[in-house]
């Protein structure tokens, strides 16, 4: 059995689960960050994204001087593995 978490939101200064994102500061020039997020479909083979992805800065940390992108597929498929 496994610990799964289900979040509507990405924090990396939640130390249990972004470590060590949660202990590495930001700043100008460091090394991009890249997080995947996975959407899981228990209703059905293929699903549909309704909306782009937004992304809400926290402003109070400085969460605006962000650079981020957003890369997605509409469509989401189940994949079959062939053995």
């Amino acid at each position: 059995m496994t610990d799964e978490k289900y979040f509507s939101y990405v924090d990396l200064t939640e130390c249990q689960y972004m470590w060590p994102y949660c202990t590495q500061p930001l700043f100008r020039g460091a090394m991009p960050i890249a997080i995947n997020v996975t959407v899981l479909n228990g209703l059905g083979v293929s699903g549909h994204i309704v909306g782009k992805p937004k992304w809400h800065p926290y402003t109070k940390q400085q969460g605006h001087r962000l650079d981020v992108s957003i890369q997605y597929s509409a469509v989401s498929q189940a994949h079959a593995f062939k053995p």
